[in-house]
């Protein structure tokens, strides 16, 4: 599963959140101006009604009419925006500026939006009342078409306000969330030299959140190289106690031949061996520095060529810039004790090859290895050949410290050679720089 960037994620959902945010007070906004304004135009609306209500009059015949004097002059303008409609006694009087245009308007809404003469967008107020126990009705209408156009500008400068403020608000976000997690980002960059054995602990002046997890890594940290190299240290002191009196009995038992003992002498032996093995591994760390492959072959291999000198062995690396994820020693152990393995049975070439899909692969043009006895060599103390020199613990150690670290050792014959091919697989084999630290 993909490893999704802490900042990234973080940023993303304050962003998203403020552009929701940006949208919606801009529709709000915008809204709100929007009814503010036709409650205004609403309210005057209505004083224009009363205005009309005061000049209205009845003849002795109870006829209606209105007084010329009392009545504003943009009613009797062409078309000026400004009309009415007034019915009383079934008789209805037009305000001169509608001409002869008929307004269409639903009775049942006291206020309404419509369309009047010249694509005005009239907005219609209705009212009903009585006046000199007649009831009158009367239908005001105004246009809003300056209105929304003035509101179409304020919304698109508004939208154009709120894009900037929007944009300099998720700057100052991004500057302030890397702010914030700039102790997170320099305690994963320490990681990252700690990986490179640059240095050996974690800074724990980092903020009070953060303070508990590095200082618990830390003392993980120390107590983990406290135990190795009190591991190590106790196995070194028993095997130098150990030694000196295995040697005087292999001498004793050399001046007086007892087969048994000496059987048992050699078990004992290679078991202090095999167990010293085990101590000098370090074993898979989460804060392993990868090594090039190349390097180690530079270091191992002038070694293997003075030591079989006689054989004028050719060595045919075909190396790329994969890397090995292990310890340095651990590294160097392995790759010596597989090479030196393919160089005591090679009889003139030893073949290392390293991909990313076939890992590393050693083979030499030696006798091979009979497919039923392949699954078994790497087992301690078992020999293909007792006439060769060892004691056969050179494979058994490479399995330990493959496995030790995730990989695994395939023993196969090699078509193009004829001899063992010894195939290094699993994730200790890596293509890219990084180690495990790395975050």
């Amino acid at each position: 599963m993909k490893t999704q960037s802490l900042v990234v994620s973080l940023s993303w959902s304050l962003s998203l959140g403020l552009l929701v945010f940006a949208v919606l007070q801009w529709l709000l906004v915008t809204q709100l101006m929007r009814h503010l304004t036709y409650e205004e135009v609403g309210s005057r609306l209505g004083h224009d009604g009363e205005s009309l209500i005061q000049a209205l009059q009845f003849s002795p015949d109870q006829l209606p009419l209105l007084s010329p004097d009392r009545l504003d002059p943009i009613f009797n303008r062409p078309f000026s925006g400004h009309y009415f409609i007034l019915d009383a006694r079934g008789i209805q009087i037009h305000s001169r500026s509608l001409w002869t245009y008929p307004l269409k308007t639903s009775p049942d809404q006291s206020l309404q939006l419509i369309s009047g003469p010249l694509q005005q967008q009239l907005l219609v107020s209705h009212q009903s009342v009585l006046k000199n126990n007649v009831r009158v009705s009367l239908t005001v209408a105004e246009d809003i078409s300056p209105l929304q156009r003035t509101l179409r500008r304020f919304g698109w400068l508004y939208a154009l306000f709120s894009a900037v403020m929007t944009v300099l608000l998720l700057s100052l976000q991004n500057w302030l969330l890397l702010r914030l997690l700039a102790p997170l980002l320099r305690t994963r960059a320490e990681l990252e030299r700690l990986a490179q054995e640059e240095i050996q602990m974690l800074d724990e002046a980092v903020p009070r959140e953060l303070k508990p997890l590095v200082e618990s890594f830390n003392s993980l940290l120390k107590l983990q190289q406290q135990r190795l190299t009190r591991a190590r240290d106790s196995l070194a002191d028993l095997s130098h106690g150990l030694k000196r009196p295995l040697s005087r009995m292999r001498q004793l038992l050399e001046e007086q031949p007892w087969p048994e003992l000496s059987a048992e002498t050699e078990v004992i032996r290679e078991r202090i061996e095999r167990q010293l093995a085990h101590a000098r591994q370090a074993g898979a760390s989460p804060l392993l520095k990868p090594l090039l492959v190349k390097d180690l072959l530079a270091e191992i291999l002038p070694v293997l060529e003075k030591l079989y000198a006689y054989k004028n062995l050719v060595f045919d690396t075909q190396v790329s810039e994969q890397r090995l994820l292990m310890e340095r020693q651990d590294a160097l152990e392995l790759l010596g004790n597989l090479l030196d393995n393919a160089c005591k049975w090679a009889h003139h070439q030893v073949v290392i090859q390293v991909d990313a899909d076939q890992g590393i692969t050693i083979s030499d043009d030696g006798p091979g290895v009979d497919p039923e006895f392949r699954n078994q060599i790497s087992q301690r103390g078992l020999r293909a050949d007792q006439q060769v020199p060892g004691h056969g613990l050179g494979l058994a150690i490479a399995q330990d410290l493959a496995q030790s670290y995730g990989g695994e050792l395939s023993f196969l014959s090699c078509p193009s050679l004829g001899g063992l091919l010894v195939r290094l697989s699993g994730e200790l084999v890596v293509s890219q720089p990084s180690s495990r630290g790395s975050t």
